[in-house]
């Protein structure tokens, strides 16, 4: 199993490097396409995976990290409406600080794919989290159903098909709102901030449009790199949209439970941060990888983190999440989830999915975007921008390379963003 899977792995990043420019200029000087790659890979490292060991911060959970860095750390279960049983970390104050000094809570979330963790992997100083907290905010990361950290449900085995049967649809309108109502009885407050990245912020969107009194418990959004409309996407999914001939059979392609099964994706997240590691000499293909899935520009990327992230990224997920992403991308539309003509009329009443009402979005809304970002391209954040009724910061990061990764794992985040969305969130309580 191990050695398919290193192939696997090892053949979509070659692939990867294949689609860049300079691999297709050196190919028109070189003979042949295996001198290009002979000359690309002179020497293919040995893969010793006990080397993941020596890191502690390649295997840490988010409790475990959060911990080693000296903040306190709870762990919290919500359950959903549709019984699924979600976790959340809580970091209650920052290092020197007493739950006496306390402005808000702020419930965070995380993208496609992703988990909690992805929000921590950076240096100390540069991981919002970690800045809210010692400025005394009460920050919540939360974790969407299907990650490892909310992998459960009170009827439903995760290896049964029908534990997956989401998209983040279902985040929106379960997943946000168990969260939201939990951390308000918890702190007895009125009313939270919400930070997200990227399909964090297209949940909420879900959540405010369909359950509009959840509008009045939300402080303010701070959407970074939120993701919406995609009809100007520039990253390899837009390849692959075209070949979605119908959904049933994108489904059957892509399995109708969990995308990728989760020994699957150890197994990958391992050979990943091996490869992806700056000794080796096959870290030059993570770098093209990152390039077209978030955008052309890594230089602002935490390169020292990049072993880490592939260890623990991708996190599981439904296939049904990535087939409803491609539907957008495909519609041109923000709008529910299309299950063919004939069940559409049946659960919409109508021959297409509804589209999400975005002027119902009453609750305050900050955007955070940048031009080189290939998944939250400029122009599909201002068609959002221009559907919303409650923007009250529409702000580019002042970067040129600002990437959709960056937004988490930029050697320039806090300077550049973190600072910026704490002062104006401090300017709200």
């Amino acid at each position: 199993m191990t050695t398919v899977t290193e192939i696997l792995f090892g053949g979509v990043l070659i692939l990867t490097l294949c689609r860049s420019e300079a691999f297709w200029f050196k190919l028109k000087q070189e003979e042949s396409p295996m001198k290009v790659l002979q000359n690309n890979f002179p020497a293919m490292p040995t893969f010793n995976f006990s080397r993941l060991d020596e890191n502690s911060d390649y295997l840490l959970s988010t409790p475990g990290e959060i911990k080693k860095y000296g903040f306190n750390v709870e762990i919290h279960h919500v359950v959903t409406e549709d019984s699924y049983i979600l976790e959340l970390h809580r970091i209650p104050t920052g290092k020197n600080n007493s739950s006496s000094w306390r402005k808000s809570s702020v419930l965070v979330m995380h993208g496609y794919s992703c988990t909690s963790l992805n929000w921590i992997m950076n240096h100390e100083d540069k991981v919002l989290p970690y800045k809210l907290a010692e400025e005394g905010y009460d920050v919540w990361l939360g974790n969407f159903r299907g990650n490892k950290y909310s992998n459960r449900h009170l009827s439903l085995d995760n290896n049964d098909t029908r534990f997956w049967n989401f998209s983040w649809h279902e985040m929106g309108i379960y997943d946000v709102p168990a969260m939201v109502d939990y951390i308000l009885k918890t702190t007895e407050e009125p009313d939270l901030f919400y930070v997200a990245h990227s399909m964090g912020n297209t949940a909420f969107l879900v959540c405010m449009s369909l359950r509009t009194e959840y509008n009045d418990k939300i402080k303010a959004l701070f959407a970074l790199a939120p993701v919406a409309f995609f009809n100007h996407i520039r990253n390899t999914t837009k390849l692959i949209t075209p070949f979605v001939v119908t959904d049933r059979l994108a489904l059957d392609a892509l399995g109708h439970g969990e995308l990728v099964p989760g020994h699957v994706l150890d197994s990958l997240r391992i050979f990943g941060s091996i490869l992806c590691s700056p000794a080796s000499t096959t870290s030059g293909l993570c770098d093209q990888f990152l390039r077209h899935i978030t955008g052309f520009n890594t230089d602002t990327l935490n390169k020292t983190w990049v072993p880490a992230l592939f260890r623990n990224y991708p996190d599981s997920s439904s296939a049904r999440t990535l087939l409803h992403f491609l539907q957008l991308v495909k519609s041109g539309r923000f709008c529910q989830y299309d299950y063919g003509v004939l069940e559409n009329f049946r659960v919409y009443s109508r021959l297409k999915p509804p589209s999400y009402n975005l002027t119902r979005v009453t609750a305050p809304v900050a955007i955070y975007w940048s031009t080189e970002d290939w998944l939250a391209s400029p122009k599909d954040v201002q068609a959002l921008v221009q559907n919303l009724p409650n923007v009250f910061i529409n702000q580019r990061v002042e970067s040129p390379g600002f990437t959709h990764l960056d937004f988490l794992a930029s050697t320039d985040s806090d300077v550049l963003l973190y600072n910026k969305v704490i002062q104006a969130m401090d300017k709200l309580i």
